[in-house]
Formats: structure tokens, C-alpha cells, sequence
């Protein structure tokens, strides 16, 4: 419910955002009708709208694949036709 309109009923989707509360508060950093939506730059994890950040996995998989590339690239550009 908003703060404007508090006796108005909203489905929530999917049902972990109904997280309760007074009219027109949204728990965890969520925003919007019905509680749904984190900040732009934000994303939901455990429970709050944390910043949205690359993952020590996502670094060393784009390094892995990266120095993958220049190999298959050296070898393509030094094989006898």
C-alpha cells in the first residue's frame, strides 16, 4: 500500500518482496508500489538492495578467457598455411 492510499491491496511478485510493513515504507532499500524495485546501480541479495558489483569470479573468468584468446590468436597468426 502506498502512503496516499493505504487500505489499497497489491500482488506481489515474486512473493519474497512482501515483506510487510507501514503504508508507503519499503523495507531492505526497496521502492515502488509494491516494494519491488531496488535503486538504479542496485540489485536485491540476501534479503536488501545491495550495489551491484563484478565478482572476484567474474574477474578472473574475463582474465582466463582473455589470455585464452591471445594464445588461440598466436598460434593462428604463426601456423604455416
Amino acid at each position: 500500500a502506498s502512503l496516499h492510499t493505504p487500505t489499497s491491496v497489491y500482488l506481489c511478485k515474486p512473493s519474497y518482496f512482501c515483506l510487510r510493513g507501514r503504508p508507503g515504507e519499503c523495507p531492505g532499500g526497496l521502492r515502488g508500489v509494491p516494494c519491488a524495485k531496488c535503486r538504479d546501480g542496485q540489485t536485491w541479495s540476501e534479503g536488501q538492495c545491495v550495489d551491484c558489483g563484478l565478482s572476484p569470479v567474474a574477474w578472473l573468468s574475463g582474465i582466463l578467457v582473455g589470455l585464452a584468446g591471445l594464445v588461440a590468436f598466436y598460434y593462428i597468426g604463426n601456423t604455416e598455411v
